[in-house]
């Protein structure tokens, strides 16, 4: 690898998932659709074309890497973990959602591995995002 690349420098890049904006959107994506405000078209117009895209998969937070008791996303009635993807995915009509997830995690989490250059890591502050 380092005869090509001699360093990587990932940008909005999440590795191992996320449980910020990444994550927060790729859930919004999934359950509502998301137009980003841009009120032109409606997000539940959106979520149908935004629920084909596996890559939402790979914003999940990897089950190596997050506790399985932090709280990721929640409703009035119920809060979901790394451990309970399938119960959300069922909970907002989108199971199919989950099927994509186990395709695609395994993959993610190979992706996990050091690799093997020198990273440089670029990160804003004081911007803010959702939470949960």
């Amino acid at each position: 690898c380092t005869h090509h690349v001699p360093r990587h420098s990932p940008l909005s890049s999440v590795s191992g998932g996320s449980s910020s904006y990444s994550f927060l959107l790729s859930v919004r994506l999934s359950a509502n659709g998301e137009n980003l405000g841009f009120n032109v078209i409606s997000p539940l117009y959106l979520r149908i074309e935004q629920r084909t895209a596996v890559s939402h998969s790979y914003m999940l937070p990897s089950r190596q890497l997050w506790s399985p008791n932090e709280v990721i996303a929640f409703t009035k009635y119920k809060n979901y973990t790394v451990k309970n993807y399938d119960e959300f995915f069922r909970d907002i009509g989108f199971s199919t959602a989950f099927e994509m997830y186990k395709d695609t995690f395994r993959y993610a989490e190979k992706g996990l591995n050091p690799p093997g250059v020198e990273v440089h890591c670029f990160f804003g502050t004081e911007l803010e995002t959702m939470n949960k």
